[in-house]
């Protein structure tokens, strides 16, 4: 898979990218990012050398939260909405937003209603 930008088109490129795989290989991928996140991210995503920074001082609780939202998305091919305001030097913070609603009756099909908002802020 080749690189991407890390912006909101990016992010959607990647995505299409991914949602192309049979689900094997989906899966692959969904396993590589949730055991590895940063390296997945670092392997996906053209990152400046700010970005990869921030990316390794990550503290861990927050990089297996964000893997794990990350994961449950691309594995079940749900879409995330990414954004990310120009990089200042000034501090930075990441804002996530959730919502995971599905409804199945038996014998029928999965119906999913998702809102996953992603947004890097720098302030």
């Amino acid at each position: 898979m080749a690189k991407v930008p890390l912006t909101t088109d990016g992010v959607q490129m990647k995505a299409t990218e991914l949602f192309a795989l049979d689900q094997l290989d989906l899966d692959v991928e969904a396993y590589a990012l949730a055991t590895d996140f940063r390296e997945w991210i670092d392997t996906n995503f053209e990152l400046s050398t700010d970005e990869l920074e921030y990316l390794e001082s990550a503290d861990e609780d927050f990089i297996r939260m964000i893997s794990s939202v990350v994961f449950v998305c691309v594995r079940n091919r749900l879409p995330i909405d990414f954004a990310k305001s120009p990089i200042t030097l000034a501090a930075k913070r990441f804002e996530t937003k959730a919502t995971f609603d599905f409804d199945y009756q038996w014998g029928g099909s999965v119906e999913k209603a998702t809102d996953v908002k992603l947004d890097v802020v720098y302030l």
